[in-house]
């Protein structure tokens, strides 16, 4: 009977010890989920937000594993009532998140993709021709994806 007890208190003095490593290391046990990442577009040092598209976050916890995922209206749906940021040639547009994702950048016709837009550490020259452009920026974090757009108005 006492072994046991003593078996009791070692896991649970066990439990207790590992629950304060993980706070001091920073990991956040009561974190959201899912998590809502903001992100910006930065055009001539002015913040613009984006519109948030469909995401996917997964969360393991022990044995088991917690999927999330929406679906949304295409980057053209949203676009169509989304203010577009006015533009002059030459800009730069910075992508810019509260988090460190892996971003494609993504410029869209009238019914799809139609091309991924080259881009550096998230930021690109705007187009210099005149029109309506919108994009499409497709975020990769380690435990999900969320795709945002955005729409410029070349002048």
């Amino acid at each position: 009977m006492y072994a046991k007890k003593i078996k009791c208190m070692l896991v649970l003095f066990s439990l207790l010890f590992a629950t304060a490593c993980l706070r001091d290391s920073g990991v956040n046990i009561e974190e959201d989920f899912p998590p809502n990442p903001h992100g910006v577009v930065i055009i001539n040092e002015i913040e613009y937000s984006m519109g948030k598209g469909g995401y996917r976050w997964e969360k393991k916890e022990g044995l088991t594993m917690q999927v999330v995922t929406t679906d949304a209206a295409s980057p053209n749906q949203i676009a169509a009532n989304f203010e577009a940021i006015q533009v002059t040639t030459p800009s730069e547009v910075t992508i810019a998140f509260d988090s460190n994702p892996q971003i494609s950048v993504f410029l869209w016709n009238k019914d799809e993709r139609d091309k991924e837009v080259a881009q550096s550490n998230g930021k690109f020259e705007a187009p210099l021709e005149e029109g309506r452009y919108i994009y499409e920026v497709f975020a990769e974090w380690k435990n999900g994806a969320a795709s945002y757009t955005f729409v410029i108005e070349v002048d």
